[in-house]
């Protein structure tokens, strides 16, 4: 995911010069706001943000959602792998716009997962 940021953003036309990309491997870079700011875009698992043992305790949620509001923009990429945990972060990141990207929004008995919005796109040539 960070080299395609890196190179199909200028490939492709969707803008002049690639973005300063990053992966986040550690934790402890979401609290280093001076190398967070020196990046455009940062891509990490979201598993980094899991707390162990779902753990839902109030001190945890709390600098989950003071990490998400780093993030005008956040991007998960199939999001119906862990979807309970995945929900629980777009909860906590309600400073942020959340885009999910799945081709695959069903559980594994083929119901429609809460709060998942279809969407697809029709391309039509010209004659």
């Amino acid at each position: 995911i960070v080299d395609d940021f890196r190179n199909d953003i200028v490939k492709y036309g969707i803008a002049p010069n690639a973005p300063r990309v990053a992966a986040i491997e550690k934790s402890t870079q979401f609290k280093n706001t001076a190398w967070l700011d020196s990046h455009d875009v940062v891509v990490t698992c979201i598993q980094q943000l899991w707390s162990k043992n779902d753990d839902k305790s109030n001190e945890k949620r709390v600098d989950v959602q003071q990490i998400l509001a780093k993030f005008p923009v956040i991007a998960f990429d199939e999001p119906h792998y862990g979807h309970e945990r995945v929900a629980a972060l777009v909860d906590d990141a309600f400073q942020s716009v959340c885009f999910g990207f799945t081709g695959t929004p069903i559980s594994e008995s083929g119901k429609l997962l809460e709060r998942m919005i279809g969407l697809s796109v029709s391309a039509t040539s010209e004659q």
